[in-house]
């Protein structure tokens, strides 16, 4: 098997697993809702920022983008130290919708 055909392959599986990060992604998000608790807003942040990495390095550009417009806003939470006080969860989960909705297309576009 030659390096592009096991790149193409690794692409492949990083797109199929896409759900899954996604899932993982907003069910940090309900346990940093639920406790306000800084370690779940890190694990949050830690899975966005993940995702925003490996989607660039996979050319999925728009779930990369999307990802990255999350991660900004999770850092300056984190960096405010006031957990879930003054936070503009409307604004997350509309970042958090985008990310989701780019996962859809980049998984449901043929390869």
């Amino acid at each position: 098997m030659d390096v592009n055909t096991q790149l193409e392959a690794l692409r492949l599986k990083f797109i199929g697993d896409l759900p899954k990060r996604m899932n993982a992604i907003e069910t940090s998000f309900d346990e940093w809702q639920s406790s306000d608790n800084s370690e779940h807003l890190s694990e949050f942040h830690r899975l966005t920022h993940s995702l925003t990495g490996a989607a660039a390095t996979f050319g999925c550009d728009e779930v990369s983008v999307a990802a990255r417009a999350l991660e900004i806003q999770l850092k300056a939470i984190e960096q405010a130290e006031t957990g879930l006080e003054g936070v503009d969860l409307s604004l997350i989960n509309t970042l958090l919708s985008d990310v989701a909705v780019n996962i859809d297309k980049a998984t449901s576009q043929p390869s």
